[in-house]
This record gives C-alpha cells, structure tokens and sequence, in this order.
C-alpha cells in the first residue's frame, strides 16, 4: 500500500471506517458538553473559574506574541476565557486562514448531506458527469473529503490551480493517478472538486454554494468574515476565507458540540463525529475529513513514513482535533476538556520551531481542574 505525505504551502502541517490505530482508545464521543453560546457575545469567565491556572495560561499568550502571532482566544464550555491581540492587529482584524478553509469546506459538505442534497457515500460522479465512464468514475465525496482520491496531484498542479480563472474546472478536468484509497494526498484540486458537486446538488434549488454557505453556515454562526470566489464565481474551498480569531472560536465551538448549535442541530451530528474524532482512512489516521485529529501512531511524518506510535500532536490531549493553515493558523479543540484555541498569524520564513504546537501545549497545561 502506498503511504505518502504531500503537504502543500497552504496546509499547516473511505470506504469502510478502519479500525483505530494500536493503543488508542475506541472513539465514543457522541455526547454534547453542556455549553453556552455567543449571543452575539460569547459570555466572559475568569480563567480560574473556567479551571485554567491563571499564570500558566499567561505563558501560553507570553508564547503567542513572541513567536508573532496576531492573535489568540482560548473558551471553555462555550465561555470566553481569554482574548489577546498583538502589535498593530485589532480584535476585529481578520486575515487569510489559508487551509483553515478545508474544515469550513468539511462543514458545509455536512450541511448539504444533512439537508439531503447528497450522500457522502455517492460517487461524485452521480453529480459530475465527465466523470462518469472515467478512471474517476469509483471516486466517492468520502474519498475526496479524506484526500484519499487518487486523483491527479503535483506541486505545479497546485500552482495552475491558484491561477486558473475556473477553479472548479481545472480540478475537474484532471485525471486520476491512482486508484480511490490507494494513496493519502494533501491535494487542492480533488478538495476543490466538491464546490462542483455542491454547485450539482444545489441545481434546481435556486442557490449555489456561494449563497448556500451564506445561509446554511455563515449567517448562522455569525461568522464575519469573507469567503473568496475566483473570477468564474466559484467558491474556493481548498483556500480562500479571510476571519477573525472569533470566526476560528465559533467554527471549533460548533464541532465542539457535534455540529449542534444553540439548540439546533446545523449539521449531522454522525457526520462531525466522522470529520473530527475519527480516521477517514487508515493511511494517514491524523486525518478525518478535512480536519485534522491527534492519534497515537498511525500517523505520516514530513517523508511520509507511518508512525507506529506517538502521538501526532504531541502535547495536546489525544482526542484533540483541529483545523489548521500555512502559518500557523488554528481553531484546535480539547473536546473532552471543552476547550477551543484560536490562533491566528503570519507566515513566518524559518522560523525555528512549531509555535502552534507549543502554544496548545501550554493552553493544555494550563487547565488544572475538569
């Protein structure tokens, strides 16, 4: 079986569901925490009330602004314990998430399942019909959600994707490389591929994605920021939302609670328990689909290589998940504490170190109390 890690510049960092890699608990997270919701505010806590060691959590932000971030906010059981901006960049301010965007594409892939628009488990060639009669005709949404499609991939492929006018298009138009399952790909294009499928499910309902997002996701989380579309007006879902550390807070709060939001259900609960607390595929088992979750081995290091153990994101509780972008841009959630980390920041050219990693890790010592 071929193992491999293809990171992109804008990353980070099927089937039957495989099993959960040795020594790491079963997944059983089905039940929501008691939580409380922004309205439009999230309501305040003090850090030691919220069960956070008041000085230790001062290192987590000391951490954040040493190492340039922008920003930082860290809530507990839906209460906001903290909110830090650095240098000239406001509370208010947004920025790029870069593949942030991934997860946000996740969630609303979700929403159209939950709506019946799709099954996750269809071909994608059921709505994208160059498909059909191809190498590419097996590939299902889920593989394309876990990057598990086989479907043509390359550096330079990245690069004509951020260029080409049609994104949805030219990521159609590829070929397949491999066959479905074969192979575990950070690849763009295959992400970018379900805006189209989106676009088929939606035809006759008199939306397309770029107003389904609006109603389904943006509007109802209070979301303020802008999710760009290229010049043919297509929705870029590999890339593309510009927010807030608040917009990263409320999508971490969201799948937090499975997809419930103050009181209702947005998303299938079932559906975010697959993206955020399970392995899509046992290739690379860090990943669920277009999230990013912490396993105990399973996982692909920076050559491609298969951990047999340690934890992926060391450091972070083992039931951790996270969306994640190029420089370090995060909503990382502690699902069994409550806890979710915004963090955004520039990409910083050889910086030493993982300052992410090293400011979860101080946020997840700081919590002394359950």
């Amino acid at each position: 079986m071929l193992l491999v890690a293809l990171a992109a510049a804008a990353c980070g960092d099927a089937g039957d569901e495989p099993a959960e890699a040795d020594g790491e608990p079963a997944t059983t997270t089905t039940s929501r925490v008691d939580s409380a919701f922004p309205s439009p505010e999230w309501p305040e806590v003090d850090p030691g009330e919220a069960g956070f060691d008041p000085a230790s959590l001062d290192d987590a932000v000391a951490i954040a602004e040493a190492t340039g971030s922008h920003c930082l906010a860290v809530t507990r059981h839906g209460e906001l314990v903290g909110e830090w901006a650095f240098g000239d960049f406001g509370p208010d301010d947004s920025m790029a998430w870069f593949s942030m965007t991934k997860s946000l594409m996740a969630v609303l892939v979700g929403m159209a399942q939950t709506d019946g628009l799709l099954d996750i488990d269809d071909a994608a060639s059921d709505y994208l019909e160059s498909w059909q009669d191809t190498e590419s005709e097996d590939v299902t949404i889920r593989n394309l959600l876990a990057n598990d499609s086989g479907r043509a991939w390359s550096p330079a492929i990245d690069s004509d994707l951020v260029r080409a006018g049609d994104a949805t298009a030219y990521a159609i138009g590829l070929g397949q490389d491999h066959e479905p399952g074969e192979l575990w790909a950070y690849n763009q294009s295959a992400i970018q591929a379900l805006e189209g499928i989106l676009d088929a499910a939606l035809a006759g309902t008199g939306r397309d994605p770029v107003g389904y997002a609006e109603e389904r996701l943006i509007e109802p989380l209070g979301l303020s920021g802008d999710w760009a579309t290229d010049s043919a007006g297509n929705l870029t879902g590999y890339i593309g939302y510009t927010g807030t550390c608040d917009d990263a807070l409320r999508l971490g709060h969201l799948a937090l609670n499975l997809g419930e939001w103050d009181g209702e259900q947005l998303v299938d609960a079932d559906f975010m328990e697959q993206a955020t607390r399970r392995p899509s595929q046992d290739l690379e088992q860090a990943y669920g689909l277009l999230w990013w979750r912490n396993t105990d081995g399973g996982w692909l290091d920076q050559d491609g290589v298969q951990q047999e153990s340690g934890l992926a994101f060391p450091g972070e509780p083992i039931d951790s998940f996270s969306a994640r972008g190029a420089g370090g841009q995060a909503a990382i959630v502690f699902p069994s504490d409550g806890v979710v980390i915004a963090r955004l920041s520039p990409i910083v050219p050889d910086q030493e170190g993982d300052p992410l990693e090293e400011i979860s890790d101080a946020v997840a010592r700081a919590i002394i109390e359950p």
